[in-house]
């Protein structure tokens, strides 16, 4: 590991993604960034935030302020991987040392007083697990904030400026269906019968994955919602980002063909861009990778948005440039009609 004067080593949160999985938990690892960013803030950008380049293989293609990452040595145990990125190289006089872990109360005592500065220590680790700025700061003091992760760019200015070209002036609709959603009998008929067989095949591989504090939202909320907008502005241009595969989400497509930024347009822009930087395409196999970043980065940048309620995706997505939003669940006549009116104003 290369030798800095002063680190903040923040390690994966949910020990060890591995990255095989389609819900790699992107925004929750920079949701977790965001602690370790608001405290190096704090003591003047006096550190490098170190993160294992293994779980944020992401790195190659975005620009994170103040943070470098570390290669990992493959086929190590997890927790040699622990030991070997908490350790501090002293080449000068040939020592190693451990940086300084941080812990859960540590971390909740310093945010709940506001005070961030660190000792003379000059190294630390997260110790902690999970934490991220929303449940540490006080509601009165998180909302006013700028969010760290609004800093956060893609690396190449060409693929931003395309996400941004494609997306301005859409609807951003994110449908969030796989890892970890709970769905009953009557959800699963709600789908068209064609798809429920396929859907349940990949709900089962996770059922005992659910997190009871996600509901499964039905296509009648998202074609009410879509519907509307549409009687208002037959032109208006939506974007679907969603965590199920494309053929059990077709209908979707088809439905509002004329109507729905091609996402496979933007992915070959994507793809070209790289192999035309010298990068290769099985460099970014590795967790969806470039999938991931342009369906985040697309449902970031489109003007509108209609949300999954508790979702860290779509809460990126709001707060990365701030625009209006709705969650799925609003009532179109009372909220969402009013909200997309405005913002429909503006475009």
């Amino acid at each position: 590991m290369a030798e800095y004067e002063r680190t903040l080593r923040w390690l994966e949160p949910f020990g060890g993604w591995r990255g095989f999985t389609a819900d790699t938990g992107l925004c929750n690892r920079i949701f977790h960034w965001e602690v370790a960013y608001e405290i190096n803030k704090q003591n003047n950008f006096k550190y490098y935030i170190l993160l294992e380049e293994k779980y944020w293989p992401e790195n190659k293609l975005l620009d994170i302020p103040t943070t470098k990452t570390i290669t990992n040595i493959e086929g190590d145990p997890h927790e040699v991987e622990k030991l070997k990125f908490i350790a501090v190289y002293d080449t000068i006089n040939k020592k190693i040392n451990t940086a300084k872990p941080l812990y859960s109360d540590n971390i909740e005592k310093m945010f709940r007083e506001g005070s961030l500065k660190l000792g003379d220590k000059g190294h630390y680790f997260s110790n902690f697990g999970y934490k991220e700025l929303s449940n540490l700061y006080p509601n009165e003091v998180f909302n006013k904030i700028e969010r760290p992760l609004s800093k956060i760019k893609l690396k190449h200015r060409s693929i931003e400026e395309s996400i941004i070209n494609e997306m301005k002036n859409v609807v951003g609709i994110h449908i969030r269906r796989g890892n970890g959603i709970p769905y009953t009998s009557e959800d699963l008929i709600s789908l068209p019968e064609n798809k429920r067989d396929k859907f349940s095949l990949i709900k089962r591989a996770v059922a005992e994955q659910s997190h009871m504090a996600y509901s499964f939202h039905r296509d009648e909320l998202y074609f009410n919602i879509m519907d509307n907008i549409l009687k208002i502005n037959p032109n208006q241009k939506f974007y679907i980002s969603t965590d199920l595969p494309d053929d059990i989400m077709d209908y979707f497509y088809k439905k509002y063909r004329n109507n729905l930024v091609d996402k496979t347009f933007l992915l070959n822009v994507v793809y070209d861009y790289i192999l035309n930087s010298g990068f290769k395409k099985s460099d970014f196999v590795y967790g969806n990778v470039v999938e991931n970043l342009v369906d985040l980065f697309s449902l970031s940048y489109t003007s509108f948005l209609v949300k999954v309620p508790t979702s860290t995706w779509s809460i990126f997505a709001e707060s990365y440039t701030k625009k209006e939003s709705v969650f799925v669940t609003d009532d179109w006549d009372k909220t969402i009609r009013e909200k997309y009116i405005k913002t429909l104003k503006m475009m």
